[in-house]
């Protein structure tokens, strides 16, 4: 048997080779997995971090126990629904703010609250009130996730659905809701848009510090949508809409898309007055926008020095945009352009083609590099630098033909997680209507990979808390999805889990109206991760058109003691593998027996058949699963018989055991080991897939190598 070592990976998910012809380390097909630093990882999971909610103003409520609150309409509210009271006011009804309970008794107008723990909340001593308000969940699609910056330069997140806006409270560690009426009405395409403007004429002038933000949809005179503002001086995003004047008493009623550009906030695709111009950068005044309720002539272009606009020379429309360095690579639907700042007052901004490409066909698809800006339609994936545009996916320039949904390519959604180095690509598997996937390229190696993850729309956020290692406890791992020890964390995977204060964090938006912490942990909100993957078709002679053996496979793993992994192999153009074998991620640790059963008793008594230890023997048992709290040790041994032996340690409050478990002689480590599994099979070729499905089973695999003997030329 001769070795053939593979590693690092770097190539991933090659689509347009046959196996046979793939690199070594390619893979026909690798989902929940991803290239990191040359090792090929199972994803990370996600972490629910809070619901949107919809506020109920609250007109009444009674100095009662229990309380009784009374508003306009309960709809909305059921019994036994979770809740949140925001922005109580008068006597001390302030001390139930930003806290969840869960509604009781509900009429059509009125109702009770609950605690969390089910006491009544009682209002006999609350004083006198004057107003506040009650956020339920209804569970609308999330549609934009994004981060206001004001004077202070702190970030505070908004999240958006269809309809109304929230931001995060880092103290209570909730949303709250902003809006007590909708502010939008968009479908399920319509996502939201946004851009910080930053005053550079005051760092004091704090109401110069807002969040623009547009669905895409005109207002066309009404109360909902367009352009839309968050000032944190007003707290709320539906006071006042954003529609300034521009000529003949015209008023810019929205836009597709929005940017805050050399001083100026450029709005794209603009809907004006009862018109539309799909060609159109229209921007404001240098360094003024404006202020709604009290426009001064701002963006109109009537007036010298004031707004501006000009179109695009084309009768097509603009879908997406993206900067790269000071230009803004904008798409059409059959060409790409830029919009470049110039040094003229008058006409500040000018178009210039870059070629006739169809490159974009949803309003989300595009992500910014450094040096270029991708683009997803639905011919493939491209990347422009402002000079040329040439396609991206070189590797799997089919995928967007074979993988996406074409009827949904409105749903597709780009977004790059800079403290990962990866680029997600949600978008609709095949017939699916929504998002159920994402397609990964990881920065460093150029891999690609597929996820399968149902998100709606990406975002990044603040953190409020700052985890310290104290926080590794059995209760935080219930409570907040935390490892109960650092040694279960990994040193490496520390991030994961602990950030410092104000850190950035990726974030995911779903359709029923939560919002996730991504990249963390090693489950999804407690569900399990299932990593699977085809390898290339190996055969170091196959130049020659020799058959080889596959003796075994060495692989090149960091030790986890609850991965398990199952390997099937294939040979020639077999779609039924030959051999299946299972292992795991555990060091050497000496194993002496494999676990059959463990009661739950004072002491605990282990059953495994033919144990051989003997009395006062120091064992540690891993795998269990069900009774997962004995795993570890040490435990000292007390022989009951040749198949039984207690532990010394109270199981009788334990989870009941459930199956599996070995017993060791050493403790477990986390390193790297290399883990041997057998093949045995003669052929032209040879494949193997690599499933690994579990809840908190992370794995990170470092290399294969192969173990191959020359067996002959290939007979047909």
């Amino acid at each position: 048997m001769q070795p053939f070592l593979i590693a690092p990976f770097s190539i991933g998910l090659d689509t347009d080779l046959e196996p046979w012809l793939l690199p070594q380390d390619g893979f026909e097909e690798i989902t929940n997995g991803h290239i990191h630093h040359g090792i090929l990882e199972k994803r990370e999971g996600y972490q629910k971090l809070g619901d949107l909610p919809h506020c109920i103003s609250i007109t009444g409520a009674t100095n009662a126990d229990p309380a009784v609150f009374t508003v306009a309409s309960t709809t909305g509210l059921t019994n036994g629904d979770t809740v949140q009271l925001n922005y109580m006011t008068g006597g001390t009804w302030t001390s139930l703010n930003d806290t969840q309970y869960v509604v009781r008794n509900v009429t059509g107008t009125t109702f009770t609250l609950e605690t969390i723990a089910g006491a009544d909340v009682d209002g006999t001593s609350l004083g006198s009130f004057t107003s506040g308000c009650v956020g339920y969940y209804p569970g609308d699609r999330i549609m934009g996730i994004w981060r206001f910056v004001d004077s202070s330069n702190v970030k505070q997140l908004l999240v958006f659905d269809t309809k109304r806006a929230a931001i995060y409270n880092t103290v209570s560690e909730l949303f709250d809701p902003l809006d007590t009426a909708d502010v939008m009405s968009g479908a399920n395409t319509d996502y939201v848009v946004a851009g910080n403007w930053a005053s550079t004429a005051s760092t004091t002038a704090s109401t110069l510090f807002r969040l623009y933000f547009t669905n895409g949809k005109s207002n066309a005179g009404g109360s909902t949508d367009g352009i839309r503002i968050y000032d944190p001086s007003i707290s709320t995003t539906a006071t006042t809409q954003f529609a300034p004047t521009i000529n003949g008493g015209n008023a810019i009623r929205g836009c597709k898309l929005i940017f805050p550009f050399r001083q100026r906030l450029v709005l794209l695709h603009t809907f004006e007055g009862t018109n539309t111009y799909p060609q159109r950068a229209r921007w404001c005044q240098a360094q003024n926008p404006g202020t709604p309720g009290s426009f001064a002539n701002e963006w109109d272009d009537n007036v010298a020095g004031r707004g501006g606009f000009v179109d695009a020379p084309t009768g097509q429309q603009i879908i997406s945009a993206q900067f790269v360095q000071d230009q803004l690579i904008v798409f059409f639907t059959e060409s790409v352009w830029t919009l470049r700042p110039t040094p003229d007052p008058a006409l500040p901004f000018r178009w210039d083609k870059i070629n006739d490409f169809r490159a974009c066909d949803g309003k989300m698809t595009t992500a910014g590099f450094d040096r270029y800006v991708t683009a997803a339609g639905l011919r493939g994936i491209t990347a422009t630098d402002a000079v040329e545009t040439k396609r991206w996916d070189a590797r799997i320039e089919d995928f967007v033909q074979d993988e996406v949904n074409a009827n949904s390519f409105e749903k597709v959604f780009a977004k790059r997680s800079f403290g990962k180095r990866r680029l997600w690509m949600l978008y609709p598997c095949c017939e699916s209507e929504d998002a159920d996937s994402a397609l990964i390229y990881d920065d460093e190696s150029g891999a690609f990979s597929t996820y399968d993850i149902s998100m709606n729309v990406l975002g990044y956020g603040g953190v409020a808390k700052d985890y310290a290692l104290d926080d590794f406890t059995a209760a935080n791992a219930t409570n907040l999805g935390l490892p109960e020890t650092l040694s279960e964390a990994g040193e490496d995977q520390l991030d994961d889990y602990v950030w410092q204060a104000g850190g950035e964090i990726f974030l995911g938006g779903d359709r029923s109206g939560q919002i996730h912490t991504l990249e963390v942990d090693a489950s999804d909100d407690g569900a399990s991760i299932s990593f699977e993957l085809y390898s290339a078709a190996w055969n170091p002679w196959i130049k020659e058109g020799a058959q080889c053996r596959f003796g075994y496979m060495d692989v090149f793993v960091d030790s986890n003691q609850n991965t398990d992994v199952i390997y099937e192999f294939y040979k020639n153009n077999d779609q039924t593998p030959y051999a299946t074998r299972t292992g795991d991620f555990l060091p050497n640790l000496v194993e002496k027996a494999e676990i059959g059963s463990i009661s739950q008793a004072n002491p605990g008594s282990v059953t495994a058949n033919q144990h051989g230890l003997s009395d006062g023997d120091e064992i540690y048992i891993y795998k269990v699963e069900g009774m997962a709290e004995v795993n570890g040790g040490p435990y000292t041994v007390t022989v009951v018989d040749a198949n039984n032996f207690t532990i010394g340690v109270d199981t009788s409050s334990f989870t009941a055991y459930a199956t599996g478990g070995v017993i060791t002689e050493l403790p477990f480590e986390r390193t790297k080991t290399w883990k041997r599994v057998h093949a045995g099979g003669t052929g032209y070729q040879h494949r193997v897939r690599i499933i690994a499905t579990g809840i908190d089973e992370p794995m990170r695999i470092h290399a294969f190598m192969p173990h191959f003997a020359k067996t002959g030329r290939r007979v047909s």
